[in-house]
């Protein structure tokens, strides 16, 4: 998770890239958020994992059936016989997490106890930008747009993601809810939460 604090100025050079890298369609869903660090952060995470396009989710029934169509096209989801429902099975080797190379990150003198593995940050950060580069290189980024909470403005926790896999906002999308209308309106300084899933599968 990273924190991406709200602001409404957007350089010039960020926007010009963000428009040719998604397109024009694309680009206008985007622009509904008024949020210069969201873009910067999307405009940052787009040169470094180089996808070969994107796909900005909003919340539409055309844009979620896209999704949904997409993650049986790629063999991520099959459909069961009950109209409009599907089933995703995972490797059994997929199915927990490697405890011993999975680490916190944390700034200097910050503990986090002797039972949770840490790194430093810039450390770390570095190690992850590097094993990240180009990771999406013909592959389709989707940025997807949600809440934790009620889309009730007072109770807005916003998130995004960036996945590649459409499986993975589908199965995200059972405990979160859409958001991009709600946020297009009311989040213009608000604070996001965000998450790179990078299932390359």
């Amino acid at each position: 998770m990273a924190s991406i604090d709200g602001g409404v100025c957007m350089g010039e050079n960020v926007a010009r890239f963000l428009e040719e890298r998604l397109g024009g369609e694309q680009y206008a869903k985007l622009s509904k958020i008024s949020n210069g660090k969201l873009y910067e952060f999307i405009a940052h995470f787009i040169k470094l994992l180089d996808p070969a396009s994107v796909f900005v989710c909003d919340d539409s029934t055309q844009d979620l059936s896209y999704i949904s169509e997409k993650a049986i096209h790629d063999g991520e989801e099959q459909r069961l016989a009950m109209n409009g429902h599907t089933i995703h099975f995972d490797s059994p080797l997929d199915q927990g997490r490697d405890k011993e190379h999975t680490n916190i990150l944390v700034d200097p003198g910050e503990e986090m106890g002797p039972q949770i593995s840490t790194r430093d940050r810039t450390e770390g950060l570095k190690d992850i930008g590097e094993v990240m580069a180009g990771i999406m290189r013909g592959r389709q980024m989707l940025i997807v747009f949600a809440t934790l909470g009620p889309t009730v403005p007072s109770s807005l926790s916003p998130q995004f993601s960036l996945p590649t896999a459409p499986t993975s906002h589908i199965r995200r999308s059972c405990c979160i809810g859409p958001a991009m209308r709600s946020l297009s309106v009311r989040v213009n300084r608000r604070t996001f939460s965000s998450s790179c899933i990078l299932r390359a599968s």
